[in-house]
């Protein structure tokens, strides 16, 4: 069994990717050579990710749509057909509500009209739940309540993006030397692409049998707007949005066994205002990609 990271130290990364040893120590309280080994070897591994995350929204990707499909036999051929669609950001197979959930983001819904049809036209394919995401009240990546624009970043800060998007945890020397800025304006310019939400980084547990966490989905029905600001507050649920479709919210829970994240889920169905939840365990993550400015041209 390999290397397993102290779970402070991964709830710090969840937070800051790029936060240094000798910070996630003080906070920690685990020393700084335990910290640096088992983060270390965890990157090497596979176990553990740092994921840059741009704001979809500066690049007009303004319409995420979530897809709940069923499928009679084998859904190989539709992982397939989903895999190669570049407007596919998250792709999964499940079990529990649906067979196979995912998301495509576009700039408008008439632009994702034709992608729906093509996935009801995939042989197998029995049923297709679609809904879209009104506003995304709670992400690991948090639109500012500002409207940025992509005139916003210039072409040095989407080259330190790419580079961020390549390894969450590059050194500002090394971005530095790849780009055309000092490393104190490299550390700048992060700075505030983070701060002000056009950027996130931070960790993810990789997929590799044994480090995942439990995954799951959730449809809220809910009585009132008002039960939005209790579920986001559980803690466990990593996103939430208010969606237009069958169900009022959805969520994505995680929690590193299912028996907290079957805890969870009972904490969503105790609060005020939630009439009901249908859920769906995220088995196999085929895709998370996270939209992306692309090559810095």
């Amino acid at each position: 069994m390999g290397t397993r990271i102290d779970p402070r130290v991964y709830q710090e990364l969840r937070e800051n990717g790029r936060m240094s040893f000798s910070e996630l120590s003080r906070r920690t309280g685990v020393p700084r050579a335990v910290v640096s080994a088992q983060v270390r070897a965890e990157l090497e591994s596979g176990n553990l990710r740092i994921v840059a995350s741009v704001n979809p929204g500066l690049l007009g990707y303004s319409t995420l749509l979530h897809l709940g499909i069923r499928v009679s036999g084998s859904t190989a051929r539709l992982i397939e057909t989903l895999r190669e669609t570049p407007s596919v950001v998250f792709l999964s197979r499940c079990a529990g509500a649906h067979d196979v959930v995912a998301e495509i983001r576009g700039r408008s819904r008439a632009s994702l009209r034709g992608l729906i049809s093509t996935i009801r036209a995939v042989p197998g394919v029995a049923a297709v739940r679609a809904l879209s995401y009104e506003s995304v009240l709670k992400s690991p990546l948090r639109v500012s309540s500002k409207r940025e624009r992509l005139s916003d970043i210039d072409l040095d800060d989407r080259m330190i993006i790419f580079l961020l998007q390549q390894d969450g945890r590059m050194s500002f020397d090394a971005l530095a030397q790849q780009t055309r800025l000092s490393p104190g304006r490299i550390r700048a310019r992060v700075r505030r692409l983070t701060e002000s939400k056009i950027l996130s980084i931070r960790a993810a547990r990789g997929r590799s049998s044994g480090t995942a966490e439990t995954t799951v989905g959730v449809g809220i029905w809910a009585a009132s707007d008002r039960a939005a600001a209790m579920i986001a507050a559980i803690p466990g649920v990593e996103f939430l949005a208010a969606a237009l479709g069958e169900y009022d919210f959805v969520a994505q829970i995680s929690a590193p066994e299912p028996v907290r994240a079957a805890g969870v889920l009972e904490r969503l169905r105790s609060c005020d205002d939630v009439a009901a939840i249908e859920s769906w365990a995220h088995l196999d993550i085929v895709r998370e990609r996270d939209d992306v400015t692309g090559t810095p041209h």
